[in-house]
């Protein structure tokens, strides 16, 4: 193993690590052990306290930790939760904004202090500007933001608003919580129910992101799900089911990617535990053919809207701004799938001078990117 000749590691982006469910955390944990550890991160924190947990367990031991008066750093942060977990934070918002903040307070004075240099783009600037000025460096002056307001037609309108409300109000999920639906609940462990309720709710944030993302990539999602389904249904009607337990973490870190296609392959394979049909109440396979009859419902509705007013928007907006006619510019998306959409609309738009890249580009094409954009 390479990493083991090193003595300091240094990791950037070092927020994507946040989440020590994911496969990612467990293997530069591994990485980590008995090193230096650097984290570097430019992006802001605005996230539970827990979620720092699992980046200190990276270069502190939590329970005999070298941190002054800190020494069981596992103790202080069970504490700070449970501070937290007594109140309703519905029912007493203010209490429990209070409280936030006094953990927040108590993690700074008690932990970052000593193990966290934090520097603003105002500090270094104040207080490095000789530095900056000799290695004839500065930061970009950057625009405020300026929001694009576009308008749905009275169809795309009605489409949208119909579709959010099946995915949030109707739609049951009962392709990837399939163990609700056993009529013997005893057999269930707790970390089963959990796994299946998190992989529930990935699937509908993950359909409302593609909805908001692009008209394109929505569709394309959807359609995946379709035949998810039709698989799932005819496996169930064949008398034997298998289910996934063990998909979780792979799950988290494609999440991450919005790699939709990939969730849906792990959701399709990996450790599977054989189940027959008997197993299961009626309302299973009812609700896996209302699924899918949503499913092709809502397809075939987008599939009559033949505008897409936010892609029209868009060129408008390149047209009539000159700033786009003398600069190069980058485009994020949400999804793969829409930038390959942008790509292919704003090709002939562009005299054929659009570069598409996404995460899973081969690195010849970010050579190629990298080339025509520095």
């Amino acid at each position: 193993k390479i990493y083991e000749r090193f003595d300091t590691i240094l990791i950037d982006e070092a927020h994507y690590y946040r989440n020590e469910d994911t496969s990612s955390f467990t293997y530069l944990y591994e990485i980590c052990k008995n090193k230096k550890v650097i984290l570097v991160t430019a992006t802001p924190f605005n996230n539970r306290h827990k979620d720092l947990f699992p980046l200190i367990k990276l270069f502190q031991p939590t329970r005999n930790s070298d941190i002054p008066n800190l020494s069981n750093i596992e103790n202080f942060f069970s504490q700070l939760a449970s501070n937290l977990k007594r109140l309703n934070k519905k029912e007493h918002p203010d209490e429990y904004l209070e409280v936030f903040k006094n953990n927040a307070k108590l993690i700074r004075e008690r932990l970052l202090k000593y193990i966290m240099v934090r520097r603003t783009r105002q500090e270094v600037q104040e207080f490095y500007s000789k530095d900056l000025e000799g290695q004839g460096m500065k930061f970009p002056q950057a625009l405020d933001p300026k929001p694009i307001y576009y308008q749905f037609d009275d169809k795309e309108n009605i489409t949208f608003d119909d579709t959010l409300h099946i995915l949030t109000e109707i739609f049951t999920f009962a392709r990837y919580r399939p163990l609700d639906y056993l009529t013997d609940q005893k057999k269930l462990k707790t970390i089963d129910k959990i796994s299946q309720k998190n992989i529930t709710k990935f699937m509908k944030i993950l359909l409302v992101k593609r909805l908001e993302s692009s008209s394109f990539a929505f569709k394309k999602t959807i359609g995946r799900l379709i035949e998810s389904y039709k698989n799932f249904i005819e496996q169930y009607e064949s008398g034997t089911i298998y289910i996934s337990k063990k998909n979780i973490k792979k799950i988290l870190d494609f999440l991450e990617i919005g790699d939709d296609e990939s969730i849906s392959a792990i959701i399709e394979q990996g450790d599977a535990e054989k189940y027959p049909i008997e197993d299961f109440e009626d309302s299973f396979i009812e609700d896996l053919n209302k699924d899918l009859e949503n499913l092709i419902y809502i397809k075939n509705n987008w599939d009559k809207i033949k505008i897409d007013s936010k892609l029209e928007k868009f060129k408008d907006l390149l047209s009539k701004d000159s700033i786009f006619k003398k600069n190069k510019f980058i485009i994020f998306t949400e999804s793969k799938d829409s930038s390959f959409y942008l790509a292919n609309q704003l090709s002939g738009f562009f005299n054929n001078r659009v570069l598409q890249f996404s995460g899973g580009s081969p690195k010849e094409k970010r050579k190629i990117v990298t080339k025509n954009f520095d």
